[in-house]
């Protein structure tokens, strides 16, 4: 979603995110920048492989047949989650790399 937003800058949520929890991201070197980023990378990326235990937990090997079966509405916050993780997995590789 964070993708999607006209004018977002990723670098700034960072920022305006660390200060609230007591880390000063503007403040850090760049070493400890990008270490500090790759650790939220990790966190996002094991967030994401929980959404996906959670959304494949009760599908069977069989493949399924989505045309004719319905999302209930915890499978769909699921859904919007993982869109939403990707997202932020994306920008926060995009940010390391700018690094």
């Amino acid at each position: 979603m964070a993708s999607v937003a006209k004018g977002f800058h990723y670098g700034e949520y960072l920022g305006l995110a660390a200060r609230r929890r007591g880390a000063d991201i503007e403040r850090m070197s760049p070493r400890a920048r990008k270490a500090y980023l790759n650790r939220q990378l990790r966190l996002v990326e094991a967030q994401i492989g929980f959404v996906i235990d959670r959304l494949t937990d009760d599908v069977e090997d069989s493949e399924p047949d989505w045309s004719t079966r319905t999302l209930e509405g915890d499978r769909w916050s699921s859904l919007f989650s993982l869109g939403y993780l990707v997202a932020e997995r994306d920008a926060l590789v995009e940010a390391i790399d700018h690094l």
